[in-house]
Parts: structure tokens; C-alpha cells; sequence
């Protein structure tokens, strides 16, 4: 496997060439005076017969490559609310695997986990030609159906496998084995067999979960993730390979209002719409409220800052309106950490804090590395201080 960072060149010909003539490719790669670079996603690409890793460079020892995928898996969990466990990852050998690889082993391993214990069944509304009465006898489609025979049409409700969140996890077993022969996936189509596939999209999806279906959120979170990131580079040809991408932006934004909102619970909302002029929707990534009032604005940047001079204005201005337009004291700019810069400035009443969070923390479990960051982020959100 080829290992590659975000916003590194490239240097293997092969890779370059194939990058140059698929445009599909040009969205997660930029070309600067004849060179190619890796630009701000991360995750897994196969192209052709080369697999290639594209890492965060979130620290950088011996380790590199199995430290940054950790904090890559670790990261994608948080920000698409899978509770991953310890027992998750213990014996997959990261060194060898891809994130992609990784992702599909923790899903059908939950999957089978959990079908082990009993496939999910609801009850579905039926319509069928009976020979006896059972639930509701339709007037009208007996005398459209059974004009000249004996049988009676009914609807009822039948306890069965076939239901939404089923058709959801065979469709998404059916479109990973475009990409993986993993065993697993045939095994649980085999468990599948009494439900009926359809074509899905994701947009349209919307499962409702209860404590009779809970059990299956995992599996429907990571089945969702690897929906949506996973495509081929060509549809029209499989054998030029796919893409598990995600931008580094969004990552970096979600992760860190995942955690905020772990904290702050109901006081915080994500993306939190307001009109400018009746007109602009003025959108700040997390807003802390207490009896209602807006107290902190939190603007996420995945940007490199090591000093003031590193400060887009851009981004200033961008918080000072959300300020204004929200009326609240506390603003925060919060960037990856570099270096232990930070910067202070007060405003009309409006104080900016220039922070960085720290996104490294040395350990093998994904609970212990949440309630770090969590500390962390308390530490840094905390406005009464």
C-alpha cells in the first residue's frame, strides 16, 4: 500500500497519469505547475492495481503511518456517531489495512453480531388472495379480483424480515461487494434471503429507532457512512477503481460539534440558521446557549495557523457578523494545533479567542481518546472563565 498526505505531491508517474486523464479524480487532487498534489481529503483510493492511503498529518514519529489512520478511524467514528469499542479494533492489524477495510470489517462484524441474535422483524401491512379471512376483508378488490373465484383478498399485518432497515442492510452488502470479497458480506446476504432488495438512496432514507430495533444503530450508522463515501472512480468501467474519501474541513468541523454537543448536551446547537436582511442565511458551525441567549459562537478552521500574521481577515470578519447578527459576547476561532499560539482581542463589547486544539493523544482506545478531547474542548470553551 501507498501511503500519501494530505496536500503531499505526488511522486509515483503511474499515480499522476491516472489522476490527469480521470476527471473524476481532479475533485481530490490539485495540479500546481506540472505537479499533483494530494489536496484536503483524506481516506482510500484503488486505483487500478494500486491502493493508496491518504493519511491527516495529525503527528509525525516513527509511528506515522499507524498513528494518523488511528486518529482518522477515531475521528470518522465521532463525527458519524458510531460508538466504536474497544473489542472493534483489538485484532484488526491496522498496519496492513486501509481505512475502507477497516470500516467494512467493523460493519459485518457487527452485523453478524447482531443477526446472531435475531434478524430484526416488524409488522408489515400485506395485501394477498386468500383462501380464508385474515385481518381487514377489502370489499373492492374482491369484486375487481375474486368476481369468479373463491378466494378473498385481505389485508393484514404479517411479523416480518422484510422491512425498511433490512432492505437498507442488503443493499448496502449488495453494492460493497462491488468493491470487497470479503466472506462476510456473502454470509449475511445468506442471512438476508427472506428480504426483498431494492434500490436505494441515501436521501431518502428514514429509519426510525426504538428499543426493539436500537440494537442495530451501529450497523445502520456505519452502513450509511460507507454508502455515501463509497464510489467507483468511472461507473461505467469497475475495473478503474473506487474512491472512500472524506474532505478534511468537513471532518475536522463534525467531529469537533459532536464533542461540543457531547458537553453542552441541549444548550448547544450545530449549525444554527439565522436570516441576515431577510435574505442570507448566516450559518456559525456550533452556538452555546444558556437561558436561551446565545453565549459562544464556535468557528471551526482547518487551516495551519502558527501566528497572528496566519489569521485569514476573512475569518475574522466571518465571526464578528455571527457576533453581531446573534448577539453574543464570546466568540471562538478554534484551529488544529501547530504550536501553542493563541490570541486574545476584545471589541465592542465582543471578545475573540484564537484557539487550537491538540488532536493527538497516545492511546489504542477510542473512549479514552474521546474523553481526552473532551476535556480538552471544555477547557477551551469554557467562556466564564
Amino acid at each position: 500500500m501507498i501511503y500519501i498526505y494530505e496536500n503531499q505531491k505526488i511522486n509515483n508517474e503511474h499515480i499522476k497519469k491516472f489522476i490527469k486523464k480521470n476527471e473524476n479524480l481532479h475533485l481530490y487532487f490539485r495540479e500546481s505547475w506540472g505537479k499533483i498534489f494530494s489536496d484536503n481529503y483524506v481516506g482510500f483510493l484503488q486505483i487500478e492495481n494500486q491502493t493508496i492511503s491518504i493519511l491527516p498529518k495529525i503527528e509525525d514519529t516513527e509511528d506515522i503511518n499507524k498513528n494518523n489512520l488511528k486518529y482518522l478511524l477515531f475521528m470518522l467514528s465521532k463525527a458519524n456517531n458510531i460508538n466504536l469499542k474497544n473489542e472493534d479494533i483489538s485484532d484488526i492489524d491496522s498496519e496492513k489495512l486501509s481505512i475502507f477495510e477497516i470500516f467494512i470489517k467493523i460493519f459485518t462484524r457487527e452485523l453478524i453480531r447482531e443477526f446472531q441474535r435475531g434478524i430484526y422483524k416488524e409488522y408489515q401491512s400485506q395485501r394477498d388472495n386468500l383462501t380464508k379471512l385474515l385481518g381487514k376483508y377489502l370489499v373492492l378488490d374482491n369484486l375487481k379480483f375474486n368476481f369468479k373465484n373463491e378466494k378473498i383478498y385481505c389485508e393484514f399485518d404479517e411479523f416480518s424480515e422484510n422491512n425498511e432497515l433490512n432492505q437498507l442492510f442488503l443493499f448496502a452488502i449488495k453494492y460493497l461487494q462491488n468493491f470487497s470479497n470479503l466472506r462476510e458480506l456473502k454470509e449475511i446476504e445468506i442471512m438476508l434471503n427472506e428480504v426483498t432488495f431494492t434500490h436505494i438512496r441515501i436521501e431518502d432514507i428514514d429509519i426510525k429507532f426504538n428499543r426493539l430495533n436500537e440494537r442495530f444503530k451501529k450497523s445502520y450508522e456505519l452502513a450509511i457512512l460507507l454508502l455515501k463515501h463509497l464510489m467507483p472512480i468511472n461507473s461505467k468501467s469497475k475495473n478503474s477503481g473506487f474512491v472512500f474519501l472524506f474532505k478534511m474541513y468537513n471532518l475536522f468541523e463534525s467531529f469537533i460539534a459532536s464533542i461540543v454537543k457531547d458537553i453542552y448536551e441541549n444548550s448547544c446547537k450545530i449549525q444554527n440558521n439565522k436570516k441576515l436582511c431577510d435574505k442570507f442565511n448566516i450559518k456559525p458551525d456550533i452556538v452555546i446557549y444558556e437561558d436561551d441567549k446565545p453565549k459562544l459562537i464556535i468557528d471551526t478552521k482547518y487551516k495551519k495557523v502558527e501566528f497572528k500574521k496566519d489569521i485569514k481577515e476573512s475569518d475574522i470578519y466571518q465571526v464578528f457578523t455571527y457576533a453581531k447578527v446573534y448577539e453574543c459576547e464570546n466568540i471562538i476561532l478554534l484551529y488544529p494545533k501547530v504550536n501553542n499560539f493563541e490570541f486574545e482581542c476584545t471589541q465592542k463589547d465582543v471578545t475573540l479567542k484564537v484557539r487550537q486544539i491538540d488532536l493527538k493523544f497516545e492511546t489504542d482506545s477510542f473512549r479514552e481518546y474521546m474523553k481526552n478531547m473532551r476535556e480538552r474542548l471544555k477547557n477551551i470553551t469554557d467562556y466564564k472563565r
